[in-house]
C-alpha cells in the first residue's frame, strides 16, 4: 500500500477512496483517484499491476439510515454491488459512499 501510495503522490495523484483487504498473503486495493489518466501512468511507470473499474461515488447525509435509505433505493433498482465502502469525519455534516457494480454475469449459448 505505501508503495502505491508514493507512486501515486510522487506524481501528484490525489487518492479520494481508498479500501485495502487481506487474505494470508494476498490482498487487494480499491481506490479512488482523482485524476485516472495520471494514476494508470504513475502505476505504469513504477511497475505496480492494476486493473481499472468504473465505480460510483455519492455523498450522503451523515446522519443515521441514510446509507441504508440509499442501498435500498438502488436494491430497489435491482443493483448488484462488487464493492462498497463509506466513511464519514465524526462530526462531518457528509458521508461518501464509493461502489463497483458486480461485474456482468457471462452466459453461453450451445448451438446444435
Amino acid at each position: 500500500v505505501a508503495r502505491i501510495a508514493r507512486a501515486l503522490g510522487d506524481s501528484k495523484v490525489n487518492i479520494l477512496a481508498l479500501l485495502g483487504t487481506a487474505q494470508g498473503t494476498m490482498g487487494t486495493i480499491e481506490l479512488v483517484a482523482e485524476d485516472a489518466k495520471k494514476a494508470k501512468k504513475a502505476l505504469d511507470e513504477a511497475g505496480i499491476s492494476y486493473q481499472e473499474t468504473a465505480a460510483e461515488q455519492h455523498e450522503l447525509p451523515n446522519k443515521a439510515g441514510a446509507l441504508g435509505q440509499y442501498l435500498g433505493s438502488l436494491e430497489k433498482k435491482g443493483v448488484n454491488l462488487g464493492s462498497i465502502h463509506a466513511t464519514a469525519a465524526k462530526g462531518g455534516k457528509k458521508a461518501v459512499v464509493v461502489y463497483t457494480l458486480e461485474a456482468a454475469r457471462k452466459s453461453a449459448t450451445a448451438t446444435a
